[in-house]
C-alpha cells in the first residue's frame, strides 16, 4: 500500500532468526515466507528499524540490507505497591504458550530443583499465557506430580502482567529458545525480580545495562542449576531492589524522532 501512493515505508523488524520451532513444517514455511515476502518489505522499506543489535545483524548479513539501525523498545515504567510474599517463593514466567519459548523446559527443570530442595519455604511455580501449547503444559505438570506447585493464571493484560503479576515474583525465568528482544526480561528487572534468562537473540544486551542470570538454552539441568542458585540466595524477607531505569520509552521516542524528521524533510525537499 505504502509503495503504491507512494508514501514513506518505516519497517520495524523483530526478527533476529529464522524461526525455531519443534514442528519442521512450520520452519520451512516461515523461512520461505522469510526469503520471499519478507526479504522484498526489507529491501523496499525507506527506514528498516531492528529492536536490538541481534535482529540488526540477522538483517544485515541473511539479506544483505545496509540501510538498518537499532532503536531499543523503549518503555515507560509502571509504579505499584504490590509485593511478594514472604511465606512462598514465587518462580514465575510470562509469554505466549507456544513451543519455541521453552516452557516445558521451565517446567521439567522446576521438577528437577523440586525434588532435591531442603528449603522450609514452599516454591511455587506461577505459568502467565494461554493457548496453543495450554494443554500439554498442564499435562507435563501432571506427569511430574506438580499440580499443586505449578499454577496456569491464563491472559493477562499487560497493565496487570506489569502492576499485579510481575511484583509479586520473586524469580522471573525466560527460558525461550529464540527471541528478538524480550520485553518481560526487561519488565520483570524493573519490577524488581531476580531474573534467568536463556542467552537468545537480544537478551545479552539487556544484561550490559543490569546483571542477571544469563544461561544456555534447551538444557533443563543448567536452567534447574540456575534455579537453584537464585532460590538460595533469596532474601525473601527483603523487598527486592527495582533499578531506577531501564530501556526507557524517552530514549526510544527521540530516536524514531530523527527518523521521521529526516523523512519529513526529504519529502518537502521532494
Amino acid at each position: 500500500f505504502a509503495r503504491w501512493c507512494h508514501i514513506p515505508w518505516v519497517h520495524i523488524e523483530h526478527g533476529s532468526g529464522f524461526v525455531v520451532s519443534g514442528n519442521k513444517v512450520v520452519e520451512y514455511m516461515s523461512r520461505c515466507y522469510d526469503q520471499t515476502l519478507g526479504r522484498w518489505t526489507l529491501s523496499h522499506a525507506d527506514e528498516v528499524v531492528a529492536v536490538s543489535k541481534a535482529c540488526e545483524n540477522f538483517v544485515r548479513s541473511t539479506f544483505q540490507i545496509s540501510k538498518v539501525s537499532t532503536i531499543y523498545r523503549g518503555m515507560n515504567p509502571l509504579w505499584t505497591n504490590v509485593k511478594p510474599s514472604k511465606k512462598e517463593i514465587h518462580i514465575g514466567y510470562v509469554g505466549r504458550l507456544v513451543d519455541l519459548k521453552g516452557v516445558d523446559i521451565l517446567i521439567e527443570a522446576f521438577s528437577l530443583f523440586q525434588k532435591k530442595y531442603k528449603g522450609n519455604i514452599p516454591l511455587r511455580l506461577k505459568i502467565v499465557g494461554n493457548w496453543p501449547e495450554r494443554e500439554r503444559l498442564e499435562n507435563l505438570s501432571k506427569f511430574y506430580h506438580l499440580e499443586k506447585e505449578v499454577e496456569f493464571l491464563g491472559q493477562k493484560t499487560i497493565d496487570e502482567v506489569r502492576t499485579q503479576i510481575l511484583p509479586t515474583f520473586h524469580i522471573f525465568v525466560n527460558p525461550s529458545f529464540q527471541e528478538w528482544f524480550p520485553t518481560t526480561v526487561i519488565e520483570a528487572l524493573l519490577a524488581g525480580c531476580s531474573v534467568i534468562a536463556t542467552d537468545v537473540g537480544g537478551t545479552r544486551e539487556i544484561k550490559e545495562k543490569i546483571s542477571f542470570s544469563l544461561i544456555e538454552p534447551r538444557n533443563t539441568q543448567i536452567m534447574a542449576n540456575a534455579i537453584q542458585i537464585s532460590v538460595y540466595n533469596l532474601d525473601i524477607q527483603k523487598d527486592p531492589v527495582k533499578p531506577l531505569s531501564l530501556f526507557l520509552w524517552e530514549e526510544s521516542f527521540w530516536e524514531f524522532h530523527k527518523i521521521y524528521t529526516r523523512i519529513s524533510k526529504k519529502l518537502q525537499y521532494e
